[in-house]
């Protein structure tokens, strides 16, 4: 089974749907961001959690026996992806997501266990990131990186899609969905 999940619904296309394999579990995923593993079960039924490599696999091993799916952050600590002028850094980010090639998440993303990868939080936010703000065509970036890796993976940006330099995006690759 899988699950079927819309996207960019202002321009609805058969392209605009995300097909993820399925737990299991049916009906909308409700949960919060770092939601503890102790709080999975009714109502709970996702996360979004930031994760380091030697605690995903038994993270995600509760969460796929609990039926709870989870989108996943593996690099959105600013400690360890900014430079000294605390700008963004993509060279640090991809490595700080590389830590994950051997973590073994793998069966939790074809399982349906994993949803998505949580790419970055507040891009369009400047001060955030040393007065700079993420480019449209660094979150592109950042999305083709993790798809180079985990292809089924979806992935997502913390920010309101009002913010995000969607047309920018869109005359660039066409790639980007919001869901």
């Amino acid at each position: 089974d899988t699950a079927h999940i819309p996207t960019d619904t202002s321009n609805a296309t058969s392209d605009s749907v995300v097909t993820i394999p399925s737990t299991g579990a049916s009906g909308i995923v409700f949960g919060d961001f770092h939601l503890s593993d102790k709080s999975f079960g009714s109502p709970y039924t996702g996360a979004v959690r930031a994760l380091s490599p030697s605690s995903a696999r038994a993270f995600l091993a509760k969460a796929q026996i609990s039926g709870v799916r989870v989108v996943i952050a593996m690099a959105t600590d600013r400690t360890i992806n900014t430079n000294p002028n605390g700008s963004f850094s993509l060279i640090k980010w991809k490595q700080a997501v590389d830590r994950f090639k051997k973590a073994g998440i793998e069966p939790y993303i074809a399982d349906g266990t994993i949803l998505g990868h949580y790419l970055i939080s507040g891009p369009e936010c400047a001060s955030c990131w040393g007065s700079q703000k993420i480019s449209a065509s660094v979150l592109e970036e950042m999305a083709r990186y993790s798809k180079t890796i985990w292809p089924a993976l979806a992935t997502a940006v913390g920010a309101a899609p009002t913010r995000i330099p969607w047309p920018t995006l869109r005359a660039s690759t066409g790639s980007w969905r919001s869901w």
